[in-house]
Formats: C-alpha cells, sequence, structure tokens
C-alpha cells in the first residue's frame, strides 16, 4: 500500500467520523428539545410493548390496550421491534444496571444510526471495489 492511499484511507475514515458524529449531534439535539418525549404514536406503542416483554417475558396473547373492547390478536402483529429492542435492553441494563427502558427508548435511535452509517459505509466502499473490478475505467 503506497502511502499516498493510506493518506486517503485515513481521510475517508475521518469524513465518515465527523458524518456520523454530526449526525448523532443532530438526532440529540432534537431530544434535548422535546424534553425526553416521543415524536409520534408508534413509539409509545413500541415503548409499552417492549416494556411488557421486559417486565414478563412474553407479549399476551391479546392486546387489550388496542381495539377496545375487543383487543387485537397479537399473532396478528409482528413484534419483531419489541422483542429486539426488549433484549438489546436486557443485554445493555445488565452491563449498566441505572439505565432506565425510557432512557433506552429515547437513546436508541441515535446508536442505531451510528452503527447503520458504519454498515453501509463498508457496503458501499465494498461495492466501489466491486465496480472498479469489473467495470475498470
Amino acid at each position: 500500500m503506497t502511502v499516498q492511499r493510506a493518506r486517503n484511507r485515513v481521510f475517508i475514515i475521518w469524513i465518515l467520523w465527523i458524518a456520523i458524529l454530526l449526525g448523532c449531534f443532530i438526532k440529540l439535539q432534537t431530544q434535548f428539545n422535546l424534553d425526553g418525549q416521543f415524536i409520534g404514536p408508534d413509539a409509545y406503542r413500541f415503548f409499552r410493548q417492549t416494556r411488557i416483554i421486559v417486565e414478563e417475558g412474553n407479549f399476551p396473547s391479546s392486546d387489550l390496550m388496542r381495539w377496545v373492547p375487543n383487543g387485537v390478536n397479537s399473532k396478528d402483529q409482528l413484534l419483531l421491534f419489541p422483542y429486539i429492542l426488549a433484549y438489546f435492553f436486557k443485554l445493555l441494563s445488565s452491563i449498566f444496571p441505572s439505565f432506565t427502558l425510557y432512557q433506552f427508548a429515547i437513546n436508541y435511535p441515535v446508536v442505531v444510526f451510528a452503527a447503520t452509517s458504519v454498515i453501509f459505509f463498508f457496503l458501499y466502499v465494498r461495492f466501489l471495489e466491486f465496480l472498479l473490478l469489473y467495470f475498470p475505467q
């Protein structure tokens, strides 16, 4: 690897870190301005479903908080996202015991944004290498 190529890689990694930090800063600004409130009704539903999964271990077969008085059959719902949140929260709460579920629900979008930014960056780099390998200029 030449010195110029190494410098280019370091420069690209710095650009990636700056973009991730800027995106996290922008996302955190909206959270601080909202005083810990969720944006939109879906976030409250996912928080409630995740809280039930964390407290009881699984989600009940009928969700009585929706479509009152009969409720919604939980088997008709996709509950993968609340289960992922619940297990990820259990993992983090074993490392950080003072971390609450509400703090986790407020802050997980920032963590997910940073992680997916890194993943898509490396996928993009691999895609560019593929293009340059099979379609040289």
